[in-house]
């Protein structure tokens, strides 16, 4: 059984993270309306082969949060958890995860290798989205917040839904959908950040997933030197495990 462990981020937040395994450090982040626990049955995969850290992002789960929000914070989360994990680790990010993964491989070098699973660039949300989301948020109203941005995000959504165990659990992170807003941004790449990753970086993206899935990995590996991108058969954004994990355990060994 692991235990939930801290690190305190630059500004002082407190990161709550798990570590398990052995071999090399390999470090997770999430997407929106996900904790660490989402990653456990990819973790039970890798932790075969790596000592994985999977944690929670500030404003989630068991970490703490900070007053006022910036993407750079987050990315001082993952520096925390590299030193943590001995100062040289892979690095593996799903959706605006990945944005974050990428953003901390070209503000360090001790990333050697990273993979993005369908960083949501190349993606445009409707004119006012944002502040719609942290409108309804203000007023409350956390439910439409959650059923608003699956709609608009083009994520599987059924009314159905908000009556069903697992609703309870996304509610409870609808806080941090403008956090996620912030990262994805208005999707265009950083590309002149880009050109100063060093770590191995590899782009993947789900062959049955929207068109936008596939532009953005190939454009990532375009900005990125030496990046590649690779397609995922048979799966959408909601990448399954026991699929994703062969993938990255053979590009991290």
């Amino acid at each position: 059984m692991t235990m939930t462990q801290t690190v305190h981020s630059a500004d002082g937040t407190p990161i709550a993270y798990e570590q398990s395994g052995a071999g090399p450090a390999l470090i997770l982040t999430l997407g929106a309306l996900t904790a660490r626990k989402a990653a456990d049955g990819l973790v039970s995969l890798l932790d075969q082969v790596f000592t994985v850290y999977s944690y929670d992002r500030r404003g989630r789960g068991d970490s703490g949060d900070a007053a006022a929000y910036s993407v750079e914070r987050e990315v001082d989360d993952l520096h925390a958890l590299l030193a943590a994990a001995g100062g040289t680790a892979y690095l593996y990010g799903h959706s605006s995860g990945g944005i974050l993964a990428l953003r901390a491989a070209a503000s360090t070098s001790g990333f050697s290798k990273v993979a993005v699973y369908e960083p949501p660039f190349c993606t445009e949300f409707q004119p006012g989205f944002p502040e719609h989301i942290a409108d309804l948020l203000t007023e409350g109203r956390r439910d439409d917040a959650v059923a608003d941005w699956m709609r608009n995000t083009g994520a599987p959504f059924e009314e159905g839904w908000k009556h069903a165990f697992f609703w309870p659990e996304m509610v409870a992170l609808a806080n941090s959908l403008p956090y996620d807003l912030a990262v994805t941004g208005d999707g265009s790449l950083p590309v002149d950040d880009f050109q100063r990753v060093t770590a191995n970086v590899l782009a993947l993206y789900g062959g049955d997933s929207e068109a936008w899935a596939a532009e953005s990995a190939r454009a990532v590996a375009r900005a990125i030197p030496g990046a590649r991108s690779e397609v995922v058969p048979g799966q959408n954004h909601p990448v399954a495990h026991d699929v994703i994990a062969p993938i990255i355990i053979h590009f991290f060994k």
